[in-house]
């Protein structure tokens, strides 16, 4: 990893130029540059490598991106990152890893300041890595957004490449000397207690942490304990992050619920996102059955790809009647799971569309949105398109312009009575010779980001 490296004279000026704009901290790339500008930008998954091409280098430097990370809300990293490695590779062509906090787009040039820049590696040769897994490097990067490039420092273009980023959050670390209890949102779970101590007792005799992820862009938090006896006094403690086998629970929480009841509850607005974990201590001579929930919205989960995919809408269950005015609009109530659709530009080839459905007899609308999570404000649903109306099955269909590589937001609403029910389904329609093909979109559960302002 080479924050700013320079290799040769020769080398500066046909890369990374700070001659001219030393004064004013700039980096900047030389004159004429073209740059190929990524819009919207290529989202990179974790572990999955992605092919392209850079066209431009004749006669000129240039720089193809930005992609970004699927890490989230608009790509922001975890905010307990613990490994982050970008790789390039371009076989035996010199391509070069630029990745920057924040870049300038003026006049068709691309530049960016000195403390923007996260890393370039630009050594000789086809393979580039920028690995950033000590705490000082972390640091820097948690919770931000990056954009990353790929430099043609030749004279020739049409250079193809692989470009891949793995991250890792610090949960695994946090369960992998201990074991540990992990919460599904919006479930509780009923454990026994030790008394006077954290360790549950029975079939999980070690465990003395229950863990959940608060995914980025959630509004709102909730948790609580309850102890079946309402006489027993137990506490509850709420860390983020990493925690010591040895480390105690109570010196190393975020939030601290103590009181002298069997009742413990905390509701945390803009949660910063991340893995916590939860410990109960049970303050009593016995052991005490404990219900544990956590609950964030919205709810973030995999869905298997292959088949439609169904849910509730509803304010009851769980902890949902505490947080129902984070989900009320003015026509209804939105579903307490937001659905993330990404189309990758090689996965469009030869597609003419498109079809997202959603069925429910209670006639459920669709609200879609480009880039950005649906949100509500002052009641509004803020999306660019919505299928709303007394059907019970909407289509919303995408072509042309439209129908390009990029994130597609997708909110459930509800207008009526509830519970209802819904099934929504994705598919990318191809032209056959004997009928169109329909190729099955897997949907990917995001939280939805709730704003009361306006």
């Amino acid at each position: 990893m080479q924050p700013q490296s320079s290799r040769t004279s020769a080398r500066i000026l046909k890369l990374v130029i700070v001659v001219a704009v030393i004064g004013l901290g700039t980096v900047a790339y030389a004159d004429h540059i073209g740059f190929e500008k990524l819009d919207p930008p290529v989202l990179l998954t974790s572990g999955e490598p992605i092919k392209d091409r850079i066209h431009c280098g004749a006669e000129r430097i240039c720089v193809r991106g930005p992609y970004i990370l699927d890490t989230g809300e608009e790509g922001r990293l975890p905010e307990d990152l613990s490994q982050l490695v970008v790789q390039l590779d371009s076989g035996d062509v010199d391509l070069d890893l630029i990745i920057v906090f924040q870049y300038v787009e003026e006049g068709g040039s691309w530049s960016t300041r000195e403390e923007w820049v996260v890393c370039i590696s630009d050594s000789y040769g086809g393979q580039e890595s920028c690995k950033f897994s000590s705490e000082r490097a972390l640091k820097a990067l948690r919770g931000k957004k990056i954009f990353i490039f790929i430099g043609n420092p030749s004279e020739s273009g049409g250079h193809e490449f692989t470009l891949k980023a793995e991250w890792e959050p610090a949960r695994p670390a946090l369960c992998r000397a201990e074991t540990c209890l992990p919460l599904v949102s919006n479930v509780p779970v009923t454990k026994t207690i030790e008394a006077n101590g954290f360790r549950f007792i029975h079939e999980e005799k070690q465990a003395r942490l229950a863990t959940f992820t608060v995914p980025a862009g959630a509004q709102v938090l909730a948790v609580r304990v309850r102890a079946a006896n309402p006489q027993a006094n137990v506490d509850a403690f709420i860390g983020r992050g990493r925690l010591d086998p040895q480390s105690d629970p109570v010196t190393n929480a975020n939030f601290a619920l103590v009181s002298s009841f069997g009742e413990e509850m905390l509701i945390l607005p803009r949660p910063p996102s991340g893995t916590y974990w939860l410990a109960v201590r049970n303050n009593t001579n016995e052991p005490q059955a404990v219900e544990l929930i956590a609950t964030a919205l919205m709810d973030l989960q995999e869905l298997k790809p292959g088949a439609p995919t169904t849910g509730p809408i509803d304010a009851q269950g769980g902890l949902l009647p505490f947080l129902a005015q984070y989900l009320r609009s003015t026509q209804g109530m939105l579903a307490p799971t937001q659905y993330r659709l990404t189309l990758k530009d090689t996965e469009l080839k030869g597609v003419t569309a498109l079809q997202i459905t959603l069925r429910g007899a209670g006639a459920p609308n669709l609200h879609l949105r480009f880039e950005k999570i649906v949100e509500i404000r002052d009641g509004l649903i803020i999306a660019d398109l919505s299928a709303v109306g007394p059907m019970t099955e909407k289509t919303v269909s995408l072509s042309g312009v439209l129908l390009k590589p990029g994130t597609i937001y997708l909110a459930i609403e509800g207008v009526g009575a509830l519970p209802q029910t819904y099934e929504l389904q994705a598919q990318l329609i191809k032209p056959g010779a004997a009928a169109n093909q329909v190729i099955i979109v897997p949907l990917e559960i995001v939280p939805v980001r709730v704003d009361s302002g306006s």
